[in-house]
């Protein structure tokens, strides 16, 4: 009574195989072609070190979100001073965010220094 079902099923995951070995070994390949150069060039270790690799992804990519989110607060920060022509709306670079609170720091200094 559960003799067809069942070999249905084996019959469907034997052809599913091929295709499931062919996507681990295509994600494996990337990782370690990507991934941090202390990958091994072993087949096992390099689908061992698939997982890790995913999860430093996911550590850096976060932490990219979050100095996305500061510059954004630096930006908006910056944008409220006088002395600093750009807003959040602005395509602001890093050197640019740097080069206003240099800017900042040596008014400050200067307005600081008088007596």
């Amino acid at each position: 009574d559960l003799l067809v079902p069942t070999v249905q099923k084996m019959a469907w995951i034997i052809l599913a195989m091929p295709r499931l070995e062919k996507f681990v070994k295509e994600i494996a390949g990337f990782v370690a072609i990507n991934g941090d150069s202390d990958a091994h060039s072993d087949k096992t270790d390099s689908i061992n070190s698939v997982l890790p690799q995913l999860k430093r992804w996911c550590i850096d990519a976060e932490a990219g979100r979050h100095l996305k989110k500061f510059k954004y607060g630096l930006i908006s920060t910056l944008g409220k001073s006088s002395r600093t022509t750009f807003s959040v709306l602005d395509e602001v670079s890093d050197e640019q965010i740097v080069q206003r609170v240099n800017d900042l720091v040596r008014w400050e200094v200067s307005l600081l220094e008088k007596p």
